[in-house]
């Protein structure tokens, strides 16, 4: 967290609803106040750590409500592999639904593989694209003539 003032002089003290907060280099919560620029460093904060944190220079207060989200997490795959038909010169979509675990930041890069090596999909985009729409990948196989 980062506050500013006029006062370049007097240093800024931290509290957590009311409770001052030790500054301890390479702990837990990190503070420093350097010409007027005051600082609060929170290392690998917890979600149980969102709170309302203060600060006061002189007098002057201010506060902030933190949230801490959780962590996106890699997406899990709903879908059993299975055989797949498809009659040339015809497009095809498969549907491969996942799930995001955490706070979805945006949607996930899909790579595709073939012989269990991934795909260059810049030259297969006439071939075969893959669309992310919600929580489904969809796998759509073009019509391609020669």
């Amino acid at each position: 967290l980062h506050c500013e003032t006029k006062d370049t002089k007097t240093p800024g003290v931290w509290t957590k609803n009311g409770k001052t907060i030790t500054s301890m280099p390479g702990g837990k919560f990190e503070t420093t106040s350097r010409q007027g620029a005051h600082t609060l460093k929170i290392s690998k904060i917890e979600l149980s750590e969102g709170d309302t944190y203060e600060i006061n220079v002189g007098g002057l207060e201010g506060s902030c409500v933190v949230t801490v989200l959780e962590a996106e997490k890699k997406p899990v795959i709903s879908w059993k592999p299975k055989k797949v038909a498809m009659e040339a010169g015809k497009p095809e979509v498969i549907k491969v639904p996942f799930s995001i675990k955490g706070t979805r930041r945006g949607d996930p890069k899909p790579v595709l593989l073939r012989d269990g090596k991934p795909v260059d999909m810049e030259k297969l985009k006439n071939l075969v694209e893959v669309v992310i729409n919600g929580d489904v990948a969809e796998i759509k196989f073009k019509v391609c003539f020669s």
